[in-house]
């Protein structure tokens, strides 16, 4: 109070008193609350067999527990497969092959590939999961890494030229001949980021345009590279690239989505023109190849996935994690964490970051012996309760279930005390410990009485 209204003393003072009486009126209905405990399984299941799900995979078997790694391809990897090498130009196609390795080896981990997760039942620290070829699996913990897409364009006439390529197809034509004297390559960053549908960034783009220009000036310092850009977001300590790229000699030219650069492919020609709002006048290159920075996309099954299992999405569809700050690789429901490209665009580093961080949560989830139920949580009285399913369709936990009699129950282990049920329950049969629907009324009634 003294913080909020630190201007008017006694404005302050009377907001302090009528929290007290409140909670005073509050404290006369109070009642012990008994706090229950669960055991806890000590597997846990990893959903991805990308970089991110090998990596938690790894570290949770070497923090002592046995993991199954469900991949639905035939092959490890995920998008990694496609990178030869990162900005720093460490060889990334060894290090993935390392981590395939170990994993594959590894006795504390179980690779289902070819699999899905078909439906999963339990709470935290106790989930049976079915994959689709009838495969059970019993485990405490459920770390989602299934990934991301790469975006493939259809604008700047992808599809008109064998000319028009992406960074990643341009990374592999480097690596396998040598750009020729004079050979021109013009880039186009936030192709398919930054504007709508994918009203992001994807951070990756303008890394992937600095490690491939830079690539191409150190092979051949007579090849011409220019990045047409909106801005060039080498973040963080990979502004050093920029500069390095600037230096061997890249030429970088800004454009505005207003006025986007213009493809023209007529006659087998390759024609950029870049309109003059920004240089005063128009610019028309004629180069050798046109390259477009693409962006990352979420899985194309990514909401029907998070309906399995009442996950949250963004407006992106990427997966939501429980508190940007205080529970960054969580999800809301317990027992659920969250890594790599299935969480949000990023580069190698941070999702083997991300990685270890939720294999990290997840262990110290399965260390336990037994898990205690909190006390702020919702309880459910049968003999009043109509089992009329409102409590069951609002509740994302999925707390409230429909019993062998047919009736509603209530997990209390997957309740987090929201009080959504409380809240929508025509009968009342559902009150949250220690905000019972009699103790907000006392509470409200102490303050409009003295008032």
């Amino acid at each position: 109070c003294s913080w909020v209204h630190k201007d008017d003393k006694e404005v302050a003072t009377q907001k302090a008193i009528d929290i007290t009486n409140m909670n005073v009126a509050k404290a006369r209905l109070l009642e012990p609350v008994s706090q229950n405990s669960v055991g806890v399984n000590h597997t846990a299941l990893v959903v991805g067999g990308g970089i991110s799900g090998m990596t938690a995979a790894q570290s949770l078997s070497e923090q002592g527990y046995h993991v199954h790694l469900v991949e639905r391809e035939d092959t490890l990897g995920g998008l990694l497969r496609r990178v030869r090498r990162n900005i720093e130009g460490n060889d990334v196609q060894a290090f993935l092959a390392e981590t395939i390795e170990r994993v594959e080896n590894n006795p504390a981990v179980t690779v289902h590939m070819n699999s899905a997760v078909e439906h999963t039942d339990g709470f935290i620290g106790n989930f049976v999961t079915r994959l689709d070829n009838g495969t059970r699996i019993e485990h405490g913990a459920i770390m989602i890494a299934t990934g991301g897409q790469e975006y493939e364009p259809t604008e700047y006439g992808y599809n008109d030229s064998e000319r028009i390529i992406t960074q990643r197809e341009l990374e592999d034509l480097v690596a396998e001949r040598e750009p020729a004297d004079g050979e021109t390559y013009v880039m186009i960053q936030c192709v398919g980021s930054r504007e709508e549908p994918a009203n992001y960034c994807s951070r990756i783009c303008c890394q992937d345009a600095l490690k491939n220009s830079i690539a191409i000036k150190e092979k051949n310092p007579a090849a011409r590279v220019i990045v047409l850009y909106r801005d060039m977001r080498a973040y963080g300590l990979k502004e050093d690239y920029y500069k390095q790229a600037r230096d061997l000699g890249v030429i970088f030219f800004l454009f505005t989505p207003e006025e986007k650069p213009v493809i023209d492919t007529e006659g087998g020609a390759l024609r950029v023109s870049l309109p003059g709002k920004v240089l005063g006048k128009e610019v028309v290159i004629e180069p050798d190849y046109v390259v477009l920075s693409t962006g990352l996309r979420p899985q194309q099954d990514a909401t029907e996935f998070a309906k399995k299992y009442k996950l949250t999405c963004n407006i992106d569809d990427y997966f939501l994690e429980a508190h940007v700050k205080l529970r960054p690789v969580d999800f809301p429901s317990e027992g659920f964490f969250l890594a790599g490209l299935a969480h949000a665009p990023k580069n190698l580093e941070e999702t083997l970051s991300q990685s270890l961080a939720a294999a990290g949560r997840a262990g110290a989830l399965l260390s336990k012996e037994k898990l205690t139920v909190s006390g702020i949580i919702s309880k459910h009285n049968r003999d009043i309760c109509m089992s009329c399913l409102a409590c069951f369709r609002a509740c994302p936990f999925g707390s409230p279930f429909i019993d062998e009699d047919g009736m509603v129950s209530h997990n209390e282990v997957k309740c987090t005390g929201c009080g959504i049920c409380a809240g929508v329950c025509p009968a009342k049969a559902f009150q949250v410990n220690f905000f019972r629907d009699d103790q907000i009324t006392a509470m409200i009634d102490s303050v409009t009485e003295i008032n």
